[in-house]
């Protein structure tokens, strides 16, 4: 007889080869308007490690007194906005991204925040010149164009500061750091360290297979009830964290 945890590490095996190649809006369409999502999301960003490493890129360039202006293209939930604004708490941000779902879950969960958070397509967002003291983007080259990428980069320049900043950093593929390049400045040798960080991807499947396959959602809330967990939780230690590099650019104006 099949265990819950064998059963459960069954449909894990199917949505991670599932995952190799699946288009995230078409997963993830509606999931975001539900209330216990954007309490699960709200509290991630304090268990993945990607952002700290990120932030704490950031400290060689600033005081925690610093003040200024922070740009944070596909910002998503906000977690790495607050996370920058809770470590420099005199810097402000702007947050551009193109999902309504996300803007909201990042409103919600901003409120009292030095920060703008705007609808847009970051490829053709512009700022005033010499407006940003850096520009902080995390996780989004994957889902730009490869001919695009280092066009978007190279874009910034104007809006920074002189001395200002720009940081790119990705998870688990060290080539999308490495590969970006920009016209008119170096970036530095690209930075690295281990973390652990949340597998997003194989969440978003189970739980899109969590609200359509009636047998593995009364699975998942059996168990749930039986541990006195939330669904979520199932299905976040399910997923589960991944070891992984985090890889960092820094480019200075």
């Amino acid at each position: 007889m099949v265990t819950t945890i064998e059963y459960f590490k069954k449909i894990k095996d199917e949505c991670v080869e599932e995952s190799r190649g699946y288009t995230p809006k078409e997963i993830t369409k509606g999931m975001f308007e539900r209330k216990e999502i954007v309490g699960f999301f709200s509290e991630l960003g304090k268990i993945d490690e990607a952002y700290s490493f990120v932030v704490d890129s950031m400290r060689k360039y600033f005081s925690s007194e610093r003040c200024g202006k922070i740009y944070v293209p596909g910002s998503g939930a906000g977690g790495l906005a607050r996370k920058i604004m809770d470590t420099f708490p005199n810097l402000s941000t702007i947050q551009v991204d193109n999902s309504p779902e996300m803007i909201a879950i990042n409103r919600n969960n901003s409120y009292g925040y030095k920060t703008d958070i705007l609808e847009g397509d970051i490829l053709n967002f512009g700022h005033n010149t010499n407006y940003l003291d850096a520009i902080v983007a995390y996780g989004i080259m994957r889902y730009i164009p490869i001919d695009k990428r280092n066009k978007l980069v190279s874009s910034w320049h104007p809006f920074l500061k002189d001395g200002g900043i720009v940081i790119v950093g990705e998870g688990i593929s060290k080539k999308l750091v490495e590969n970006i390049n920009s016209v008119d400045y170096s970036f530095k040798t690209c930075l690295e360290t281990d973390a652990k960080l949340f597998r997003c991807s194989l969440f978003y499947l189970l739980f899109n297979r969590y609200d359509k396959d009636v047998s593995f959602n009364k699975k998942i809330n059996e168990f749930a009830d039986k541990e006195n967990l939330k669904y979520t939780d199932v299905l976040k230690n399910i997923a589960g964290f991944v070891p992984s590099k985090v890889y960092a650019k820094v480019l200075q104006k």
